[in-house]
């Protein structure tokens, strides 16, 4: 099965690719935290943004305030 969520946390580094994951999970948003490198968070932004999904870095951020704009 496919599971369906509203946000997605990846940490430490996952070597599996935007399109991998998404043959398992949908997910409305994706947060990034401070654990992944820089070279990470730019290739899955990078990803993110060709699959049509907003990115949230918490590495410079202090914290994620949700809001409703997440649909």
């Amino acid at each position: 099965g496919r599971l369906a969520v509203d946000l997605l946390l990846l940490r430490n580094n996952p070597r599996l690719s935007i399109e991998a994951l998404r043959e398992t999970v949908s997910c409305k948003q994706l947060v990034l935290d401070g654990s992944n490198t820089d070279a990470t968070i730019d290739r899955l932004k990078e990803e993110a943004d060709a699959a049509g999904i907003p990115v949230y870095v918490l590495k410079n951020n202090l914290a994620f305030v949700w809001q409703d704009r997440v649909r």
